[in-house]
């Protein structure tokens, strides 16, 4: 089939060069939890201007929270990413250039081990 679908791999800076309002998705897996706060707000920036009206920012990153097993605490902490979150750390970045929805979820058995993933979704307001 034909797919008229465009994927795009790079860093933060690679971002400024694309053109603004011409994305669809934003979607980064396993990245926000290497970036420390800086870049991360600099990232959540691009992502906001590359995005069209309506399109979405979705996140998927190991968390920190409340109700997570202290086997699983000590396996996220021990992962290579030095900014791992709680829920509320990362939304409050997202937040803060997102003003539409913004939903978050938690998951908690998806590999072996015990690990906490959040997976955030955000819309760019029409």
């Amino acid at each position: 089939k034909d797919s008229t679908a465009t994927f795009l791999l790079g860093d933060h800076t690679a971002l400024k060069s694309l053109p603004e309002s011409t994305f669809d998705l934003v979607f980064a897996i396993g990245v926000l939890h290497h970036i420390d706060d800086l870049v991360f707000n600099e990232f959540v920036n691009q992502a906001f201007r590359l995005l069209k009206p309506g399109a979405r920012l979705m996140t998927f990153d190991p968390v920190l929270h409340g109700n997570q097993s202290t086997l699983s605490k000590w396996v996220v902490k021990q992962d290579r990413g030095h900014w791992v979150r709680t829920e509320n750390e990362y939304l409050a970045v997202i937040k803060t250039v997102f003003s539409g929805d913004t939903d978050s979820r938690i998951y908690s058995k998806l590999l072996r081990i015990p690990y906490d993933h959040i997976l955030i979704n955000t819309t760019k307001p029409l």
